[in-house]
């Protein structure tokens, strides 16, 4: 009789980190760790930055959005280190190509896995878009629109994230497709296209080139992700890489026109961030080669029961964490200010920075409670969303691709306007273009209804 499987015990963190501890104490053994640590990693380093740059400082009980880096500018330079979004595509890119490579094993189509993927990602914004709808017309109506129109600014900010992820994960089969071919012609095209798109932005005025760099920098990102899973370099290729890499950044930035920080930045008209700059890019390598040499740390790391744990809590709470810590801050930020702990008032003194510990201890307990209360809703299938369609088309991957690119417009819309003003109020001109939070929820629905009415015919 087979050995049964221990059941999950009760802990003082609550059901995630029980649930997070069975998972740990029973993973299969050919499972790639690494991949899993490098994405809890990368968003705690993303969450614990944002908790620590984002400032508010109140003129006259009206907010301002600062940052902290626009303040004390040497710390600039930690953004070279600290910005590690180009980890998560990196190990997202892999992960995605073993998960379509087991579904189209099994024959289940493109259109079946990519509606699948999204629907994981839309879930948990469905519940976060539902919360903020009526916060932000409450707010306003009841605070005013001089105090709520700021904060409700950052609202979806980091929607960005999943408008450029989404498309990415949906081009799984081609990036496959070609690292087996070009694993290192690939991306290298791609950095000379982010390249290109930079020159038409910055160089001849085409401000609407940027945009493209949205996908084709956060896809070479994974698709590095791809090249060092399918290939075997010496160490020495990956140090020429970083070295080579960091020289030409610092070319760009003391000669060109590019920020230092690879974060954006108030008040700059160039940011390395949005969208994506060449300089951007060529972070992106650096930071996968520093991957690739700390690879055998990272395994030993992994090995051990309480980091793997911690990997698998934040792996199965990661969107929640992700869309819910700057809404803790928010809510944070206003507390203080009614009880005159104003953080932004004393920027650089050693009283800031006492502050600043109390506000990090205070936005990561209140970021836990909100975890504990959404993150259940992660996996909770949705009663339309996740239903099987009742009519619908035949499939078509044209209809899902169309879908795809809707819903990726429609959450880099919403991060370019946040809930300011819902629906219609203000509109926010980006690349050229008008945009409203009305505008991105009516592409974000009718993205959602034809990819899932696009996927797969009615059973």
């Amino acid at each position: 009789m087979p050995n049964e499987s221990p059941t999950p015990r009760r802990s003082w963190a609550g059901p995630l980190w029980a649930g997070a501890r069975y998972a740990a104490q029973n993973t299969p053994a050919d499972r790639d760790r690494v991949v899993d640590v490098l994405r809890s990693f990368s968003l705690m380093v993303v969450v614990f930055g944002h908790l620590l740059m984002a400032m508010v400082v109140w003129k006259k009980d009206i907010p301002h959005l600062d940052n902290l880096l626009a303040h004390v500018r040497a710390l600039q330079l930690a953004t070279w280190v600290l910005q590690i979004m180009p980890i998560f595509f990196f190990a997202g890119a892999i992960a995605n190509q073993i998960s379509w490579s087991r579904a189209s094993s099994k024959g289940v189509t493109w259109r079946t896995w990519t509606n699948d993927r999204l629907t994981r990602l839309i879930r948990p914004v469905v519940v976060y878009l539902a919360f903020w709808v009526p916060f932000v017309l409450i707010s306003e109506a009841t605070l005013g629109a001089k105090v709520a129109a700021p904060l409700a600014t950052l609202s979806t900010q980091l929607l960005w994230f999943l408008g450029v992820y989404l498309p990415v994960t949906a081009m799984t089969p081609w990036l496959d497709a070609w690292t087996n071919r070009h694993p290192w012609r690939t991306p290298v095209l791609m950095l000379m296209t982010a390249a290109l798109c930079d020159w038409l932005r910055l160089g001849v005025g085409i401000s609407i080139a940027g945009l493209v760099n949205f996908v084709v920098v956060w896809a070479m990102a994974g698709t590095l992700g791809l090249s060092v899973s399918k290939t075997s370099q010496p160490r020495r290729f990956y140090v020429a890489v970083a070295l080579g890499a960091v020289v030409a950044n610092i070319s760009l930035i003391h000669f060109g026109p590019w920020p230092t920080s690879m974060v954006g930045m108030p008040g700059e008209d160039i940011s390395n961030m949005a969208p994506p700059t060449l300089v951007l890019g060529i972070h992106v390598w650096v930071m996968v080669s520093l991957i690739v040499l700390l690879r055998p740390m990272i395994e030993r790391a992994a090995q051990r029961l309480r980091v793997w744990t911690l990997a698998c809590a934040i792996g199965g709470a990661s969107m929640t964490m992700y869309l819910w810590h700057l809404t803790g801050l928010i809510g944070l930020v206003l507390v203080e200010h009614q009880i005159g702990f104003d953080r932004g008032a004393d920027v650089g003194t050693g009283r800031f920075w006492l502050m600043t510990a109390v506000h990090l201890i205070t936005a990561l307990v209140i970021i836990w409670v909100l975890i504990t209360i959404f993150a259940p809703l992660e996996m909770r299938p949705l009663p339309w969303l996740d239903s099987p369609p009742t009519h619908g088309g035949h499939g078509s991957n044209l209809g899902v691709g169309i879908g795809i690119f809707l819903c990726a417009a429609a959450f880099l819309v919403l991060s370019a306007t946040g809930m300011a003003y819902f629906p219609f109020g203000k509109v926010t001109t980006y690349a050229g273009l008008p945009l409203t939070p009305g505008l991105g929820f009516i592409l974000l629905a009718a993205g959602t209804v034809l990819t899932r009415y696009s996927s797969r015919s009615p059973e």
